[in-house]
């Protein structure tokens, strides 16, 4: 068994019961994320019930028709891989600009994600990046300006990542973990990936 909740221990068909009125897509998460052997802790039933419902919704909306088209191996970018935690793959389709990704392990549960707002990447230095935290703190809104040669992935950098509306910035996102760009086993990572999160693959 490998969900959490409040620090107990649950079967697959005890935190089912947490939602309401599920259908057969929450119990194909549930289940994929009990089968898994990665571990799903959760906070609170609130906190758990937001991680399904966002997957749910994925599942169920415009993005479902995107998943094949944006999780593969010619969109792969990079992945961020934080201690004690399972790798969250980033994509973006060279075509559309669509980017998306997919987190497998996180205190908010794992989330295949498809972004209404395409985003920038940028990746930067742990000073750079410690800084940047400081900044968000003292300042409301906008960031620092950065250099072009900070939006090539590269191993062990840190990760932002922006998102603007129209030409301000509306929003950014700083990863835990560091950068791994390696395309090694690509096709079955992210297979896996999905699996483990909606308890679904590639067709």
């Amino acid at each position: 068994m490998t969900i959490r909740i409040d620090k107990a221990q649950v079967t697959a068909k005890g935190a089912i019961e947490f939602i309401s009125e599920p259908d057969d897509l929450v119990t194909k998460i549930v289940e994929a994320w009990h089968r898994s052997d990665i571990a799903h802790c959760f906070k609170n039933k609130r906190r758990f019930k937001e991680a399904v419902r966002r997957n749910q919704k994925t599942l169920k909306s415009w993005a479902r028709d995107g998943i094949d088209m944006l999780f593969t191996r010619s969109n792969y970018l990079f992945s961020t891989q934080a201690e004690c935690r399972e790798e969250t793959l980033y994509f973006k389709d060279g075509a559309t600009g669509q980017t998306g990704r997919l987190r497998q392990q996180h205190s908010k549960g794992p989330l295949v994600k498809i972004d209404k707002e395409p985003r920038t990447h940028l990746f930067l230095s742990k000073k750079w990046f410690e800084y940047i935290k400081e900044w968000r703190d003292k300042h409301k809104g906008g960031l620092p300006r950065f250099y072009v040669f900070e939006i090539q992935a590269k191993n062990d950098k840190h990760h932002l990542e922006v998102w603007c509306d129209g030409k301000e910035v509306s929003g950014s996102h700083l990863s835990g973990g560091t950068v791994e760009t390696s395309r090694r086993h690509i096709e079955r990572r992210i297979d896996h990936a999905l699996k483990e999160i909606l308890g679904i693959g590639h067709k």
